[in-house]
């Protein structure tokens, strides 16, 4: 009977292991809403109205003589709205005030209302969240409920 042995060698060089970098929680945060498509639109449309609201000079530019741009500028006097046209692209409303004007200019307004709103709220949840969490007890539970209160509404 006869056998055989296998004399090569083998070698064997060992890798040094994979370790794969974790994102950073915002970058996690990002990539997951800007693969959600609602999202992604509602992202789209807001930065398109920030547009309009920082260009809105130039888009919608005020009259030469106007004190305050914010004021809409008429176009007469008559009680009856026009149809859009090339002049007003929105048409007009009773009095011939620029609809198109009044969107434009009114899209910083509704930037800064926004604005205000949001730092206030986060203002006051922060306040009522650090008087719970200091006092806890009866003080956490009262202002829990005065919080749910609010959240009933839409």
């Amino acid at each position: 009977m006869t056998t055989q042995t296998n004399t090569s060698s083998t070698t064997w060089t060992l890798k040094p292991p994979v370790t794969r970098t974790r994102d950073h929680p915002a970058m996690q945060s990002l990539r997951k809403l800007l693969r959600n498509p609602t999202a992604v639109a509602g992202l789209i449309l807001l930065a398109a109205f920030l547009v309009i609201a920082v260009a809105a000079p130039l888009i919608a530019p005020p009259a030469a003589n106007a004190r305050d741009p914010y004021i809409i500028p008429r176009d007469g006097f008559s009680s009856t709205p026009q149809a859009p046209s090339a002049e007003h692209p929105f048409g007009t409303t009773e009095g011939q005030y620029d609809i198109f004007y009044g969107v434009v200019w009114g899209t910083r307004t509704a930037f800064r209302i926004g604005l205000v709103i949001t730092l206030l709220t986060t203002l006051i949840g922060i306040t009522i969240g650090a008087l719970s969490g200091y006092h806890g007890r009866w003080v956490d539970e009262g202002l829990m409920r005065f919080t749910e209160i609010f959240q009933a509404f839409p």
